[in-house]
């Protein structure tokens, strides 16, 4: 109900923090009204409270700063030494990347010696050599490509093929030159007038003449064409495989080996033919061959069949449906293919080294006055791909004399292969170890997602002395860095315990300050209210007894009148002064109550005629209604008359602009109820909750009247309480409120 503007929720109440209406607004509410007198009691509650702030600041604030400070340090300090901690391990860590790797060279470069001063070598045994160099490489998995630099243009590589690459001509046997005019006769027969089947019967002739073994098998092969030219293919066919099984090691009139040319021609029957499920497992076959390469064929002549038997594989899938391709036989194709592209970049390789490296090697090792004993460690970037070539010249009769060279290829892929055994050393937590090419730029160890764009490595150091033209680079990878998290530090823990106990004390010193000054604030509103209270009556009553007294009333009847409101202003007072008393018992908990059977009709009459006797209520009416039949009640007849009194007042008080009040006693189950209604300003919602709080007083009440303590409402509350009851608030703005006291029939001890 309408009381004084909203200060605080009572004296020697604390002060709920966490009350959106009536916490740090209703503190701060007064500076926005009177910032100099409240800053005068903020003052006055400085002064009170000096050695308070003195203990506070000497015995929690400055050491809680202190230790703080000194927290905040440690942890700096703790941070730091984890740092150089992390940095020295990250150091200690690429060192021993770089002496493994330097280590693994030379140990490389140490087999490679060995294999060129070995007795093989010395002997210049093709086999002996081969078979060397597989005991070499046992248990070395990164000795690369070996290739042998003959005296003039030719290179061996003794792991694919069994022999150094042999002279493109051959020597035509005796009897082959003697058939030379019956060839010639087959000949003009097969190509000049198109007489397959008289070429087919002078080949068989002359094959069943014949007694060389590659005389016959050049014929065979002559025969099968023709009969693939006259398509019968079939025949061909097994021709060809008769020829693949029996002259794997025999070449063909021009010097090309005779079981891939058949292979070949085969493939092409069939693919004639449209045999493709025979086609597909002759072709894995034929790549298989060319694979083990028994031929020594090297360089171009490789490659041309390698680029011949993709064309007919790649013929053979475009013309055939899915569903008749085996399973698997792509990833086939392609996984020979790509065996056979790894020899072919190796024979370039070594190409490159023959022209590029070996005549300044030769330079140098001849520089030098000796050439045994030296393994020479170069680097340089080849089709975009870092190698490195470690080359010692052969040791053996006539090879320093020949300029024969031994030499080990590692390409990327080889050399990637360097950091397998150290994979099993994981770089320190929070980083990732990525070695970086000095010629390409490109990674050569690590995934690319360990080096995100913009990032910059922790650490990088060069590798030196391993003739590897890398870097090693250290970036952020992941969690595990060298910064512990604050939340596992002890002296963050103790940082915020600190930080909270300054809050929370700065809180309390600061809430105590204010509420103290609040306090003050109250006191001197509520005594200047109070005094207004007292003043108005007593200054009547002063004026009226002067004049009484002086003699310048000689009616009887204003004499009497005089009197009267002398009487009616003195019960004002003494009413004001009970209201106040009563709180103060109420606040001490020494207020008594005297319970005892009453007619609640009848009181609430005589109270109503009380009041409009004591507050001359001019302009006023007051409604009266009761219920037939209302049970008495047990209740304290003076407590229950004062505050349906205090009811009635601010009915009247917060009415101006309608004159009609309305007082009912109704009966309601087992109680009895006291509804006041009045068509006044009425009370917002937010604030019904609130007016029956000590010195609580509404926005518009305030404008409305400005008198009153603020202690009406709060006795009612207590008395209706006390006697069990329960006063209930129905209100709306502008249309009136409707106070109702229920009180129980039956009662209880208050």
């Amino acid at each position: 109900y309408p009381g004084q503007p909203p200060i605080l929720q009572g004296l020697g109440t604390p002060l709920s923090w966490n009350d959106a209406h009536g916490g740090w607004v209703a503190h701060i509410w007064p500076w926005l009204h009177n910032p100099d007198g409240m800053f005068e009691n903020f003052k006055d509650a400085l002064g009170r409270h000096k050695k308070l702030l003195a203990v506070y600041v000497v015995v929690v604030f400055l050491p809680a700063l202190l230790l703080a400070v000194f927290g905040i340090r440690a942890i700096a300090n703790e941070r730091y030494k984890l740092r150089q901690r992390t940095f020295d391990e990250q150091r200690a860590f690429l060192a021993d990347v770089k002496s493994e790797v330097a280590d693994l060279i030379d140990r490389r470069a140490s087999s490679l010696k060995g294999l060129a001063s070995s007795p093989a070598f010395l002997e210049g045994d093709l086999g002996a050599i081969r078979g060397a160099i597989s005991a070499g490489l046992q248990g070395e998995s990164l000795i690369g490509e070996i290739v042998i630099w003959g005296s003039a243009d030719e290179m061996w590589f003794p792991a694919f093929q069994e022999s150094p690459p042999r002279a493109d001509s051959i020597a035509v046997p005796e009897g082959w030159k003697a058939l030379g005019p019956e060839l010639r006769e087959a000949e003009t027969s097969e190509f000049g007038r198109g007489e397959l089947s008289k070429a087919i019967t002078r080949y068989r002739r002359l094959h069943g003449e014949a007694h060389d073994r590659r005389i016959k098998a050049w014929l065979l092969n002559r025969i099968a064409r023709c009969e693939a030219k006259q398509g019968d293919r079939v025949t061909a066919a097994a021709i060809y495989r008769s020829l693949i099984e029996t002259c794997s090691d025999l070449p063909t009139e021009s010097g090309r080996p005779l079981e891939l040319a058949a292979r070949f021609e085969l493939l092409d029957a069939l693919l004639a033919d449209r045999d493709l499920e025979r086609f597909f497992d002759d072709s894995l076959e034929a790549y298989s061959r060319l694979q083990d390469n028994p031929w020594s064929l090297a360089g171009a002549p490789f490659q041309f069949y390698a680029d011949m038997l993709r064309e007919k594989t790649e013929a053979a899938l475009a013309s055939a449906a899915a569903a008749v391709v085996p399973a698997g036989y792509r990833a086939a194709v392609e996984n020979r293919q790509d065996l056979i592209d790894k020899r072919m970049t190796a024979w370039r390789l070594a190409r490159t080294v023959r022209t590029d490296v070996l005549p300044g090697l030769t330079r140098d090792l001849e520089g030098e006055g000796r050439a045994e004993g030296l393994v020479l460690k170069t680097a340089f970037a080849f089709e975009d791909h870092d190698v490195v070539a470690l080359i010692a010249r052969l040791d053996r009769a006539g090879a320093a004399r020949d300029g024969a060279f031994l030499g080990a290829l590692l390409m990327l892929g080889d050399m990637k292969r360097l950091f397998d055994p150290l994979a099993s050393q994981p770089a320190p937590p929070g980083v990732a170890l990525v070695a970086r090419s000095n010629l390409t730029g490109g990674i050569v160890f690590g995934s690319p997602g360990q080096d995100p764009p913009g990032a910059r490595p922790v650490l990088t150091d060069v590798l030196q002395g391993s003739s590897l033209p890398w870097r090693l680079e250290l970036y952020p990878a992941g969690p595990g860095g060298p910064d512990i998290p604050l939340y596992r530090n002890l002296f963050f823990w103790i940082i915020l315990a600190l930080l909270v106990i300054l809050f929370i004390g700065s809180g309390l010193v600061v809430r105590t300050i204010v509420q103290e000054a609040s306090l003050l604030k109250l006191k001197s509103d509520f005594i200047a209210s109070v005094s207004h209270e007292f003043k108005t009556p007593l200054t009547a009553m002063g004026a009226i007894l002067e004049h009484l007294l002086g003699g310048d009333v000689e009616d009887p009847v204003k004499t009497r009148e005089y009197v009267g409101i002398l009487q009616h202003d003195s019960d004002r007072l003494k009413r004001l002064v009970k209201n106040v008393l009563d709180f103060s018992k109420i606040e001490d908990g020494k207020r008594d109550y005297r319970l005892r059977p009453a007619d609640v009709a009848r009181l609430v009459e005589r109270e109503i005629r009380s009041f409009e006797k004591e507050s001359g209520t001019a302009g006023f009416r007051i409604g009266f209604r009761t219920d037939d039949g209302v049970s008495a009640v047990p209740l304290d007849e003076e407590a229950i008359g004062q505050a349906l009194h205090n009811i009635l007042d601010n009915a009247v008080k917060f009415s101006p602009g309608d004159a009609t009040i309305d007082v009912e006693v109704r009966k309601k189950d087992d109680a009895v109820e006291i509804a006041v209604r009045d068509k006044g300003i009425g009370i917002p919602e937010n604030e019904q909750k609130k007016i029956f709080e000590k010195f609580y007083r509404g926005k518009r009440a305030a404008s409305v009247s400005p008198t009153g303590t603020g202690l009406g409402l709060a006795l009612v509350r207590h008395i209706v309480h006390a006697h069990h009851g329960d006063v209930v608030i129905q209100s709306r703005p502008g249309e009136g409120t409707r106070v109702s006291i229920i009180l129980p029939v039956r009662g209880g001890q208050p």
